[in-house]
């Protein structure tokens, strides 16, 4: 009796186990996608902010 109750306990914990491997896997996919994300906003802000830079440079010397 007391067996299997320990063997319920560790199927219990397997399972578990296994919820908590998966739910760190899929949140872990979700960090990186989001962290690809941001990387590619701050590349097109940074862009953005490289042309106006020029475009700004341009025209003040234009006015000289």
């Amino acid at each position: 009796m007391a067996a299997t109750n320990l063997e319920n306990q560790l199927h219990s914990a397997q399972k578990n186990l296994l919820f908590l491997q998966r739910e760190h896997a899929s949140t872990l996919k979700g960090l990186h996608a989001e962290i690809r994300r941001l990387q590619q906003h701050c590349t097109d802000l940074t862009y953005e902010l490289t042309l106006k830079s020029f475009e700004l440079t341009e025209l003040a010397l234009q006015r000289r």
